[in-house]
């Protein structure tokens, strides 16, 4: 696993260099003020959109049609029932690589490989398409 830290850090340029020295940074887009320290000295880096922080504040995260005002990705949410709601660029899921493994989920008619399995999975949810807009109306408030 690879293990982001956020920037900006606190403290001297100095401290910031010395803390990021062979780690890999997770930098806020609105926010690059290590931007020259993190490409120096980091082994790979980020940029964070910030929809989070602008999310968690009422801030709004779409124009008035509803179309996000930038590229979202859905973390652990390739689930049409999801993804069908939000409008996402990307999304990803380890579902099929997991699942294929099970012969119970598929009943009698279990095709004989993981591999044709996790096909299987995979062709259940590629036809489906997220949403070009928020679809507010069938979303429901998770607690964090």
């Amino acid at each position: 696993m690879i293990a982001y830290h956020g920037t900006p850090v606190g403290g001297t340029r100095q401290d910031g260099a010395r803390f990021l020295a062979g780690r890999h940074a997770l930098v806020p887009f609105p926010r690059q003020d290590d931007m020259g320290i993190v490409a120096d000295v980091c082994q790979s880096f980020v940029f964070d959109n910030g929809a989070f922080s602008v999310w968690k504040k009422g801030g709004k995260l779409d124009d008035d049609q509803g179309r996000p005002a930038c590229r979202l990705h859905g973390l652990r949410m390739l689930d049409p029932a999801i993804f069908q709601s939000l409008p996402f660029a990307s999304a990803d899921s380890t579902n099929a690589a997991v699942n294929g493994g099970s012969i119970s989920r598929f009943g009698m008619y279990a095709p004989p490989t993981a591999g044709q399995r996790a096909n299987v999975i995979a062709d259940r949810i590629e036809p489906h398409n997220s949403s070009p807009i928020w679809q507010r109306e069938a979303q429901a408030e998770m607690a964090l």
